[in-house]
């Protein structure tokens, strides 16, 4: 018999109503009752998850295996070959549909375990209840959050306002509070990092490598004993930096923030627009999903959400677990970060149907490719996409924005997909989109900007992305014009350049590898790359990969990523430019010499071929020289769009005609050169 992954099936209501999964944030904090009853059972569980033997398949070390090292099967006798391995191909995001519901499914069956032993008899049966509305929590890196303070949790300064991106507050903090037998008591964060339980049976084992996972382009993993975030390298002779690599000691949630925040001297960050356009763009769901590229591929098919994800595990791990593929699973954000992924798959599930049912009902070989080693029963069925893409009553779980039992969106008695969709475009529009709001500041646009900032509530400045500038402006209206001056119904242009990138996973032996792009200055060698110490750095394209003999179970290494290798297959991301180029025409920053006026073709490209610049390091920024004969097949280009930006909130900003300006990078090292793309 298999073990049969079906989802919590408990908290189901009528109809289509099932409980959400929810922003790790709005849910923590929280001061509903059983809101707080499931913050202590997830601590609980998640501990009680983590202690139990790892040579376990149901411990929370079995589990995480599954997603790279140790090389052993789960669930079942066939070898873990390239079953396991969907990274890079279009299955990517389906086959961690069902990884996500095995763990929120474990996660669950430990809290019914506990609740007896651990909770007062008064409390069980509220326990019980929390429990079966419980699910997993995510986490919405490309949202507004606090500054937190988490020294003293009730400083209301970790509610409001909403500045800029931040990581989940449950990641600065050591301990936790949670419910007891007689009360409350403070206790290890099992969010803070995963620590390897003792072996009782076999206490020999005391390291990662004694449970199979291996050293990885310098990174002594198999020496591990617990899980580490953004820790600082060290040398062989440098004994407390290697105590602290062995014990998980740095968990550096400040430089994660610094990455995804960037720098103070930057108001642009164009990580939500990132989510924006994979939306706005609307292409197929191929290019939606994976990180696949063809010569001859138009600008709007580079970026995808796989590109998405694999910047957040480098923005996230670091030199630490999260940046390589082979052990990214033990670190427990893991699962919050891909919940957020299958959060957006299932967005644009609702938003283009008929695209994905075309994908699912097409030639492509992953629509129908089982998603090993995952059970639908306890006969052996395993899932594949077409199974796994229903998250509501099917799995057991949907997402805040995707409630479509609401009456709001029925009309008639009926459910109303239009007004439904609508609803859905307008949270993504709100939430995510930056571009559009940065051109606002454009001096033509400047009557524009005057009758969208006076309809702005207080809510929409704490929500969306808006730059400093033109939260002062609608401040200022207010003061004389405390109603709008005129309706929202304009239109505004502007040109839009992007960055994209094609290049080869497997450059440097499949291992990761960074291509950080900077406008203007580059930091000198030896100095820190994190985004919140480099002001000029405006993107990067991390490559989430692994070598081909970390994983799969002979010789060769996966089978999947041999095949790749041996296709020369490349894989392709994008940077969006707009935003920081019009922050230095706002500014007047001068570049090198040159000052930018305008977002003009002309402008744009004399200010780029002098002030956009590159460069390839490795998981510990290592340089590796752009001369390399490794680096052969990366190419940077910049393409030049038309965009059309809308006030009615519910339309995503229309990008199109996109040129490639060669002129800014022919010649280069790297660069794209005519005939390349």
């Amino acid at each position: 018999m298999t073990y049969a992954i079906t989802g919590i099936k408990e908290g189901l209501g009528p109809g289509e109503r099932v409980p959400l999964r929810r922003e790790i944030d709005e849910w923590w904090f929280s001061k509903d009752e059983n809101d707080l009853n499931q913050r202590s059972l997830f601590i609980y569980a998640l501990e009680a998850l983590m202690s139990m033997d790892p040579d376990d398949m149901f411990s929370y070390f079995g589990i995480a295996g599954i997603h790279g090292q140790p090389l052993i099967p789960w669930d079942t006798s066939a070898k873990k070959e390239n079953d396991y391995c969907a990274h890079g191909e279009t299955k990517f995001a389906t086959w961690h549909r069902p990884y996500l519901l095995l763990y929120e499914q474990r996660l669950y069956e430990v809290m019914l375990d506990l609740i007896p032993g651990t909770f007062a008899s008064s409390d069980q049966e509220a326990m019980f209840r929390a429990a079966k509305t419980w699910r997993l929590p995510y986490w919405d890196w490309a949202v507004k959050k606090p500054d937190w303070d988490p020294e003293n949790p009730e400083n209301p300064k970790n509610l409001e306002p909403k500045v800029g991106l931040n990581v989940p507050y449950l990641l600065t903090l050591q301990n936790v509070q949670v419910k007891t037998m007689s009360g409350y008591a403070i206790v290890p964060n099992p969010m803070w990092k995963f620590v390897l339980p003792l072996n009782q049976k076999s206490p020999e084992k005391a390291t990662f490598g004694q449970y199979g996972i291996t050293d990885h382009e310098g990174k002594e993993y198999t020496k591990c004993k617990a899980t580490s975030r953004q820790p600082r390298p060290y040398k062989p002779k440098d004994s407390q930096g290697e105590a602290d690599w062995i014990s998980g000691a740095i968990q550096d949630w400040k430089k994660i923030y610094g990455n995804i925040r960037g720098a103070d001297f930057q108001n642009a960050n164009t990580l939500p627009e990132a989510v924006s356009r994979l939306f706005s763009y609307a292409t197929s769901y191929t290019e939606f999903v994976t990180l696949g590229w063809q010569e001859g591929n138009p600008a709007k098919s580079y970026p995808s959400l796989e590109d998405v994800h694999d910047k957040l595990h480098g923005l996230i791990g670091g030199k630490g677990h999260m940046g390589n593929i082979a052990v990214a699973a033990f670190d427990p954000v893991f699962w919050l970060h891909h919940c957020n992924i299958d959060r957006l798959l299932a967005m644009w599930q609702d938003l283009y149907d008929s695209k994905y049912l075309q994908w699912l009902n097409g030639k492509d070989p992953g629509a129908t490719a089982a998603l090993a080693p995952f059970h639908m029963n306890d006969h052996g069925k395993l899932y594949d996409s077409a199974s796994c893409s229903d998250q509501r009553q099917n799995l057991g779980y949907t997402y805040p924005d995707l409630q479509v039992w609401l009456e709001e969106y029925k009309t008639g008695g009926v459910f109303d997909k239009q007004k439904y969709q609508t609803k859905l475009r307008t949270a993504i529009e709100l939430k995510y989109s930056t571009t559009g709001k940065f051109a606002l500041q454009l001096p033509e646009n400047e009557r524009i900007a005057t009758i969208h900032m006076s309809n702005m509530t207080a809510e929409n400045l704490a929500t969306e992305h808006f730059p400093p500038l033109l939260i002062q402006k609608a401040e200022r209206i207010k003061v004389e014009h405390p109603e709008p001056i005129a309706p929202l119904q304009d239109i505004w242009y502007a040109n839009d350049y992007v960055v994209d990138v094609v290049y080869d996973r497997f450059a440097i032996g499949g291992y990761p590898y960074h291509i950080r792009l900077f406008l203007g200055d580059v930091p000198p060698e030896g100095h820190s790359l994190s985004f919140g110490d480099t002001p000029t750095q405006v993107g990067h394209i991390y490559n989430f990969s692994g070598p081909m003999n970390a994983r799969g179970a002979t010789a060769e290494g996966c089978e999947n990523c041999k095949a790749q290798y041996e296709k020369h297959a490349l894989s392709a991301g994008q940077i969006v430019l707009t935003d920081y180029l019009v922050e230095d025409i706002i500014k007047e920053r001068q570049q090198r010499g040159l000052t930018l006026a305008s977002l003009s073709r002309s402008e744009v490209i004399e200010y780029l071929r002098k002030n956009l610049h590159w460069r390839i390091t490795d998981q510990s920024d290592n340089i590796i020289a752009k001369e390399d004969p490794r680096m052969s097949a990366l190419k940077i280009s910049v393409a030049m769009g038309k965009a059309t930006h809308y006030a009615e909130e519910s339309r995503f900003s229309k990008y199109e005609d996109y040129e490639v300006l060669y002129q800014v990078t022919e010649h280069r090292l790297a660069g794209a050169n005519p005939g390349d793309l």
